[in-house]
């Protein structure tokens, strides 16, 4: 071999296996964040000790075949990642064949056996056909059981099943019509209370109408749902879900409110209060002030798009993920609160206070911002505010900005028995001790 070729057969193995190890490292990725985002698969499997009976078979069937799907999608990632291997390991010991002069099918023979596909050829899969019918019963395994689990379990509204899906056995639904206030461009206040209580609240476009749906399973529910809407005030007033403790799995499911109010319809202020526990979702409605006062509840709350009033949340025991576009200010009191918050412009000052809480916060522009922090891990990435005073204490920050050049009209930031970590920001460690 001349040396043009050999100089040739470098570089063309060198930039296969460049391109083969760039796609090598795209699979781990993929595959890491879907098996650590779908692990709780196994844990679910918990959910067989609030059943019994033919009621526990029918669970298993139906939260198995999720493991089962998830083993499959694991096992395929492992021979996608073995193939990528083999083929870089090939790439490289049929160059050396080449440069060398030497003969490289024993290595490439072995190389051949790093496959899961060598475990079918020792049960005698090792044709087509076979693998078709492989296949099959492969697809037939993992999928059929869980199918049938989850249709008896909705045929005999199964309550672990119902609770997990937030599946209700009965539902009433209210319409009222705010053409004419709309018309008159009237501002309404919403305010929602519940012990126990699942809460969506939503608005609808090309509709006058408001819809009020509630969802329930038994008549003590029922009789705890109240709804007045008082056109001449301006109110709409909703209350349910009178417990006072609640047990997943083993109680009726939390009764529910779906709310669809016209977007045209102005609203001034929303309050919602959930007492004991339950669920949050706010999605694509505008308003001036918003406050919640939520306990052992899970939070999902979305203004992106929109430029609103006030937003102040106070959470207690439970997960908060928070987007918004523009708005006037941002309170937040956490609690043991696990928190992911996503910001575009905040007018005015965002205040923070955060106890025993994981906190996340990326992406906002703010006139100030009032940090405080006890016991609790928060991560600030790419937060800009023209005053920052940050306080904290027994706790892990980071606050990473990409802007170094920013110009902080005040930035302080005092920490003790704390660790920090900082990057874009004039970090002053006054205070740490």
């Amino acid at each position: 071999m001349s040396g043009g070729q050999k100089a040739k057969t470098v570089l063309v193995t060198a930039l296969l296996g460049l391109l083969l190890s760039a796609s090598l490292a795209l699979i781990l990725f993929f595959g890491y964040s879907y098996l650590s985002a779908n692990w709780r698969v196994f844990p679910a499997l918990s959910l067989l000790k609030f059943s019994s009976g033919w009621g526990r078979l029918w669970l298993c069937l139906w939260l198995g075949s999720d493991v089962l799907f998830f083993i499959l999608v694991a096992l395929i990632l492992v021979e996608i990642i073995l193939f990528l291997i083999r083929t870089i390991l090939r790439t490289g010991i049929r160059a050396h064949g080449l440069l060398a002069n030497r003969d490289v099918s024993g290595w490439n023979a072995a190389l051949k056996q790093w496959s899961l596909l060598t475990l079918f050829r020792a049960i005698g899969v090792n044709d087509r056909k076979k693998a078709v019918i492989a296949y099959v019963i492969i697809i037939l395994v993992v999928f059929g059981p869980g199918w049938l689990g989850k249709a008896v379990l909705q045929a005999t509204d199964d309550l672990v099943f119902r609770t997990r899906e937030q599946q209700h056995l009965q539902e009433e639904t209210h319409t009222v019509d705010f053409a004419q206030a709309i018309s008159a461009q009237k501002t309404y206040d919403l305010s929602i209370t519940a012990g126990v209580g699942i809460i969506h609240l939503y608005t609808s476009k090309d509709t006058p109408e408001g819809r009020f749906h509630f969802l329930y399973d038994n008549d003590p529910q029922k009789n705890a749902f109240t709804m007045a809407v008082d056109e001449e005030a301006g109110t709409i007033m909703i209350a349910f879900g009178a417990e006072e403790t609640y047990e997943a799995y083993v109680d009726p499911v939390p009764s529910a409110v779906e709310i669809f109010l016209p977007a045209s319809l102005p609203i001034d202020s929303v309050t919602v209060n959930i007492a004991v526990s339950g669920f949050l979702t706010v999605s694509y409605l505008d308003f001036s002030a918003f406050q919640v006062d939520l306990k052992n509840t899970q939070t999902a709350f979305s203004t992106e798009g929109f430029e609103v009033g006030s937003i102040r949340m106070k959470t207690e025991n439970g997960t908060l993920t928070l987007k918004t576009g523009t708005a006037a200010l941002l309170d937040l009191d956490l609690s043991g609160t696990k928190t992911s918050v996503e910001t575009g412009t905040i007018l005015g000052t965002v205040n923070i206070t955060a106890v025993d809480t994981d906190l996340q916060w990326f992406r906002t522009h703010a006139s100030a911002l009032v940090l405080r922090g006890s016991n609790s891990e928060l991560e600030l990435r790419e937060i800009y505010a023209s005053d920052v005073n940050i306080e904290v204490d027994r706790c892990q920050l980071i606050y990473r900005n990409n802007d170094f050049n920013y110009d902080f009209n005040l930035f302080v930031l005092k920490a003790t028995a704390s660790t920090v970590s900082s990057a874009g920001v004039p970090y002053d460690p006054q205070g740490n001790d």
